[in-house]
């Protein structure tokens, strides 16, 4: 992972985490998530396969992943309330699925078994060299979530809104509703820019932060920059358009100004929830320490994501508060260019 400073070689190395904002004006929860909860079946390879060949792995390990699911269990594992809207089959999978979101402290009021259906899962092939993933993946359509399925009042007595794009019609009536009362809107928009009515979805969104390729995929522009500026304009007056860039970091534009946030160099054993885990950090450093300023906000980030590909499986290195104010303590805050 690199030298560390001492905690007496600098102030705020030692810094400690913010007690989480008092729940005011009737919210009952920091944040409410409606997206994906998996299970992933990892498989550890020394490289990818070839088409008919056999490859032996050198590990197999069943980990719950899935972008919102994981997003909650980091919020809830920083101490803030959190609840998640979803669906589980009533298989083993899913059974473990509602008992790791549980274990970590998520509330369920949003969960639905559906009887006879498979739970989502996925095979990830994890490259021990790199610790870059490779992901297959299956979800039945019974396990998708309709709009008239959710509680709107369980948005209504959320701060924030977490959302993944993947259940698009029912994001869309989450972020109506969230949007009506007033709490901030997030998507983490991965491989969604091809669903249809994504774009009245980040029309939404307060913020959006895609994969690397998400902007350009979105607005149809090659150039990232021109990309996200496309992308700003398709959002609320004061939104934020920005996306991950994997071990180059994250970068972010205000409408003005672009912010760019560096890698933090990490020995990487897993890069799957790494874009999950930077998206909590945001969020939780918007919901938090609001005061601290969006390029605090984007170190912090990205941050909590480098460390979170220190440990096998989406969740397992979701870091401690003070591993990522550490860590972001070692560096000049993320500037504007």
């Amino acid at each position: 992972m690199g030298s560390r400073r001492s905690p007496e070689e600098s102030p705020r190395a030692a810094e400690m985490p913010p007690a989480a904002p008092t729940l005011a004006g009737g919210k009952r929860y920091h944040a409410h998530g409606v997206g994906l909860c998996a299970v992933d079946y990892l498989c550890r390879v020394e490289r990818l396969p070839v088409v008919g060949e056999k490859l032996q792995v050198s590990a197999i390990s069943r980990r719950p992943g899935g972008q919102v699911g994981t997003a909650l269990t980091a919020l809830s594992r920083w101490g803030l309330r959190t609840v998640y809207s979803g669906k589980f089959g009533d298989d083993a999978e899913g059974e473990f699925g509602r008992a790791e979101l549980a274990a970590a402290g998520v509330e369920l009021a949003g969960a639905i078994t559906v009887a006879g259906a498979p739970s989502q899962s996925a095979i990830i092939l994890v490259h021990a060299g790199s610790g870059e993933r490779t992901i297959l993946w299956q979800r039945a359509p019974e396990v998708i979530l309709r709009p008239q399925e959710l509680q709107p009042q369980l948005t209504e007595s959320a701060q924030a809104l977490i959302l993944d794009g993947y259940e698009v019609d029912a994001a869309i009536e989450a972020a109506r509703t969230a949007r009506r009362g007033g709490a901030i809107v997030m998507l983490d928009a991965e491989e969604v820019a091809g669903t249809p009515r994504v774009a009245e979805l980040v029309s939404l969104c307060d913020v959006v932060i895609g994969c690397a390729d998400f902007p350009q995929r979105f607005t149809g522009l090659r150039e990232r920059r021109a990309a996200l500026r496309r992308l700003h304009a398709s959002l609320p007056r004061g939104g934020l358009a920005g996306c991950t860039l994997g071990p180059d970091g994250a970068l972010l534009f205000d409408g003005e100004r672009f912010f760019s946030s560096p890698g933090f160099a990490v020995t990487a054993v897993d890069t799957t929830g790494a874009g999950d885990v930077f998206h909590a950090g945001f969020l939780y450093a918007t919901l938090v320490m609001p005061e601290r300023g969006l390029g605090f906000r984007l170190d912090f980030a990205n941050a909590c994501a480098a460390l979170s590909c220190t440990a096998l499986g989406a969740r397992e290195g979701i870091p401690r508060l003070e591993e990522a104010l550490r860590l972001v303590a070692e560096r000049t805050e993320a500037k504007y260019c």
